[in-house]
């Protein structure tokens, strides 16, 4: 993996991730209120101080990010926020199930547990990821790459909310999943579920982001903005790839559970596709109402009722609008996001955008050598 985030304490957050998750799998209040506490007042991530003999010692916390006024930066929270309407939309489920307040608040102690972890996984830190990089555009366009605390250059920020501090510093990340905590691990745990992994045995899809980690970087020492915002743009497009394919995942899993199962499966099909809802409606609301009949649980309604192939079908608008390739989305037991393509008889490969019109241009010079 790339080495110029590691030195950075803001990839650290991932500990805080990774002790929330070890407290809340103990059946004890003592263990959840300390949960909380870390989700609160965070513990791993140490702020930068100026004068370490004088300024006190402080960390960020989940809970800062969850709230950050910085993620008004990413073009996407305003999705979040108007899905939600709630500027805080994620902080309030997190708290409402520390809480015992609302829907997850009382359900079975496995279900909260990851309700908890996966929205703070893949709704606080990733939507912090995004605005991180929306603030590394600003700052590339202000003229100071390193206009952040303590001077920390604005893409090595990026890469530590996606990677984290837990992946070590092998090609690929941990070979371990349960060591990752952050968007890099989710994607290389699904590579190996939808076979869309590189010969190095990781995702498909990180070898893309690594790329475009680099490019970053170099794109804002150089100050070439334009061509860094073009970066940031197919970062983002290819962020959600592990996101379609965990929904995807989880209607399968689902599929056969009622939705007054005790699994914990019920809780992550739900809070995956709450990561992604609002991206989708963005673009295809039919895609999101579907989404929403089948992955988000309804009182006496059984979940994924139309079938995991439908819920994969629904993504289909978003990976044309975001140009997403099938070889990097994949498909798990039979079910994939491209069988859509295919039914709309659509070129859906890592070509699928350029060969259609050569192809059509051929096609029609066959016909005019026939006539």
């Amino acid at each position: 993996i790339c080495l110029f985030w590691l030195w950075l304490q803001h990839s650290k957050i991932d500990l805080d991730v990774n002790a929330i998750k070890a407290l809340l799998s103990f059946d004890s209040d003592e263990s959840w209120a300390a949960a909380k506490d870390i989700y609160m007042y965070g513990k791993n991530s140490e702020i930068y101080r100026k004068s370490p003999e004088s300024d006190p010692y402080t960390v960020r916390s989940l809970q800062s990010l969850a709230t950050s006024a910085l993620r008004k930066k990413s073009p996407w929270y305003k999705l979040f926020e108007e899905y939600h309407q709630d500027p805080n939309y994620a902080d309030k489920i997190i708290m409402d199930v520390f809480e015992g307040r609302g829907k997850w608040g009382n359900a079975a102690r496995e279900q909260r547990a990851e309700m908890l972890t996966k929205t703070i996984q893949y709704q606080v830190l990733y939507m912090y990821l995004l605005a991180e990089a929306a603030d590394a555009e600003a700052d590339c366009r202000s003229g100071d790459k390193n206009d952040n605390i303590g001077g920390a250059h604005s893409w090595d920020e990026v890469a530590a909310f996606y990677i984290g501090s837990l992946e070590g510093t092998t090609r690929g990340g941990s070979n371990d999943f349960s060591d990752g905590q952050l968007q890099w691990n989710l994607a290389n745990k699904r590579s190996t579920q939808f076979n869309t992994q590189v010969p190095d045995g990781y995702a498909l899809v990180n070898s893309e982001i690594e790329d475009d980690l680099y490019a970053g970087k170099g794109e804002l020492d150089a100050y070439a903005c334009d061509s860094l915002s073009k970066t940031i743009k197919r970062i983002e497009r290819n962020s959600i790839v592990p996101m379609i394919q965990s929904v995807i995942r989880y209607a399968l899993k689902v599929e056969d559970l009622s939705y007054s199962s005790s699994s914990k499966d019920i809780a992550e099909a739900e809070a995956f596709a709450m990561a992604i809802l609002p991206i989708v409606k963005s673009v295809d609301m039919p895609g999101a109402i579907v989404l929403e009949n089948n992955m988000i649980i309804q009182e006496g309604v059984q979940p994924v009722s139309e079938g995991a192939q439908r819920v994969a079908d629904a993504f289909y608008k978003t990976m044309v609008e975001f140009e997403l390739e099938c070889e990097l989305v994949g498909q798990a037991d039979g079910v994939g996001a491209c069988e859509m393509f295919r039914k709309m008889s659509s070129p859906a490969s890592s070509m699928w955008s350029s060969a259609a019109p050569l192809l059509s241009i051929m096609l029609a010079g066959a016909l005019s050598a026939l006539l």
